[in-house]
């Protein structure tokens, strides 16, 4: 269903672009329609169309549109109907399906309702309208029903700039948010640099240091002539002092 239906659509919207006069757009579906599906699928469309009895003189744009109702039929039950429009009632936007192209999607998808076989209504512009509202994130409703706006009284289309609004002001406190974050990181990071990596000697302050430290002990020692400080009454030197 989620590729026949679409498909359907699309090619006789397509023909339908490309033919201008009303007398050639029907014998041009019922030609290109066929080119554009394969496997087990055309025969089972010439099958409906031959049970219908269809001739040339009556290949019309209304006829098209019934014959495609029951070839969908063929591969759609009549509860997939009424599935799809409570589906409708109970969508929530995912989180990173644009506001502008979930609405696109949730009329696109309504528009398949009057193409499949069952007795349930499509949509219609209040239903479609409270349907996308129900959808968006709660944090945005009731933002909306703060600011006083009534849904009831509001356009399907300022409906839906509110709520793009809303996604672009959400969209900038995130980017604004990363770079906080980001920020923050890096300046943990210079931080950590600035503690944890050990300083590097000066080479020169380290010999200026060993020659200190060699003079401390030359400056301690005893030279050999000096007067023997251990027998200050003998008459022998340091040097000689055994």
């Amino acid at each position: 269903m989620d590729v026949l239906i679409p498909h359907c659509i699309a090619v006789k919207k397509r023909v339908e672009s490309t033919v201008t006069t009303e007398a050639h757009l029907g014998p041009s579906l019922y030609k290109v329609f066929p080119r554009t599906i394969e496997g087990p699928l055309p025969s089972v469309w010439q099958t409906i169309v031959d049970e219908r009895g269809v001739g040339v003189q009556h290949q019309t744009e209304e006829n098209f549109d019934e014959d495609i109702k029951s070839f969908i039929q063929e591969h759609c039950p009549e509860q997939c109907r009424y599935q799809l429009v409570q589906q409708l009632r109970a969508f929530k936007k995912p989180r990173d399906l644009p506001v502008l192209d979930f609405s696109y999607r949730l009329q696109e998808l309504n528009s398949w309702v009057e193409w499949m076989p069952g007795n349930e209504e499509p949509l219609n512009p209040t239903q479609l309208k409270q349907a996308f509202y129900n959808a968006m994130p709660s944090t945005w409703k009731e933002r909306y029903s703060d600011s006083g706006t009534r849904l009831s009284t509001e356009s399907y289309k300022n409906v839906v700039h509110y709520f793009r609004d809303q996604e672009h002001r959400a969209n900038s406190r995130q980017r604004e948010n990363e770079v906080k974050q980001s920020r923050a990181s890096k300046g943990s990071g210079r931080r950590f640099s600035q503690r944890g990596t050990p300083k590097t000697k000066n080479p020169r302050r380290q010999t200026a240091l060993k020659e200190t430290d060699q003079n401390k002990k030359t400056s301690k020692r005893i030279s050999d002539d000096t007067a023997c400080p251990i027998h200050p009454d003998a008459s022998h030197t340091w040097g000689e002092c055994f």
